[in-house]
């Protein structure tokens, strides 16, 4: 029985099974309590989380640099949730996917409508051009898909340093999908004395805000404070130990269109992860999207075989508040209802 069932996975599957006996799992985060409340003044909320109100002649400029590809509502969103707080977005789009297909650049056209030119006093855009497999020869799809990902945040770098960061400057670095909460990022503007790098936890949510991620929050996100001399460059991978506890919201595969969420299994990095064709299907897509489940069928990524018996077998959690989801989406709750609970159907 154990044979037939080791011969019925796949390389994917069979390592995410075994993995309690050959990996570790990563040094723990040095977790920084994240306090907050409205009434409390922003001078009492630095001495809470061990920092100091910055003087008030001061002056720091906080940029969100982000790559974009076809998510026009996590974009919209992210504009009204961070403009009071944010000095420029940064944003840069590619002509094809990760993995070399082409594609339609939307931005240009997007920026021109009533939903995006608001913003454009503090849009800063470029369009980027990434090789196809034609183009990359002798070198695998997967890696392919990875060097693409990777010039994309090299341009990013790039974009930032020629467009007047200076020392004290704080970049948010982020994938368009994980969104900071405004009042995170107020308090980084208010308070000093934090690492140079810092990480964010976010609440992990998956296809809306009615299907909450179980574990720990996703902690990718980051925010740089840039120094003179220092070699930094945009990253979205773990610099730091420290990371500054619910900090956001990451929402992923938080799509509008059946159409968007092929194009991301079959264009972004993890598009190995697509191993059987049915994934594809509108019928198989639609039916997971509404029971919050996995859409690859994949087996969790934990380091204890309990933890992946628990999880693989436990029904995905349905959150019932919605007290603190993006404020834009409520204010525009029936166009944003696929966000909501009982909006499931694409």
């Amino acid at each position: 029985m154990l044979l037939m069932l080791v011969l019925a996975l796949n390389f994917r599957d069979f390592g995410y099974l075994t993995r309690p006996i050959w990996d570790t799992p990563p040094v723990p985060f040095s977790i920084s309590p994240h306090f907050d409340h409205p009434s409390i003044p922003i001078s009492e909320l630095c001495s809470l989380h061990g920092w100091k109100p910055r003087k008030e002649n001061s002056t720091v400029r906080v940029f969100d640099a982000t790559i974009f590809s076809f998510e026009d509502d996590l974009l919209e969103i992210r504009l009204h949730e961070l403009w009071d707080v944010v000095d420029r977005f940064i944003i840069v789009e590619a002509d094809k996917t990760f993995t070399g297909k082409p594609k339609p650049v939307r931005f240009p056209g997007l920026r021109k409508n009533k939903d995006f030119s608001w913003a454009e006093s503090k849009l800063l855009y470029k369009e980027v051009t990434l090789k196809s497999p034609n183009e990359a020869k002798n070198v695998s799809l997967a890696h392919l898909a990875w060097r693409n990902e990777a010039r994309m945040r090299k341009q990013l770098t790039s974009l930032l340093t020629s467009n007047g960061l200076k020392a004290g400057d704080l970049v948010i670095q982020s994938d368009m999908d994980e969104l900071p909460f405004q009042r995170t990022i107020a308090l980084f503007r208010a308070c000093e004395g934090y690492p140079d790098l810092m990480h964010l936890e976010m609440r992990t949510f998956m296809y809306s805000f009615e299907f909450p991620r179980m574990g720990p929050g996703d902690a990718k996100t980051s925010i740089k404070t840039k120094r003179d001399n220092d070699e930094w460059y945009y990253s979205h991978q773990r610099k730091s130990d420290h990371v500054l506890a619910d900090a956001g919201w990451h929402c992923s595969f938080c799509f509008r269109h059946l159409e968007d969420f092929r194009t991301k299994m079959l264009g972004y990095s993890h598009f190995d992860r697509v191993t059987k064709s049915k994934f594809l299907d509108d019928t198989e897509i639609q039916e997971r999207i509404c029971a919050g489940k996995d859409l690859f069928d994949m087996f969790p990524e934990v380091y204890t075989f309990r933890d992946l018996v628990y999880q693989f077998w436990r029904h995905p959690p349905r959150s019932s508040s919605f007290i603190q989801i993006p404020t834009w989406i409520l204010q525009n709750a029936r166009r944003f209802a696929f966000l909501l609970p009982g909006g499931c159907i694409r």
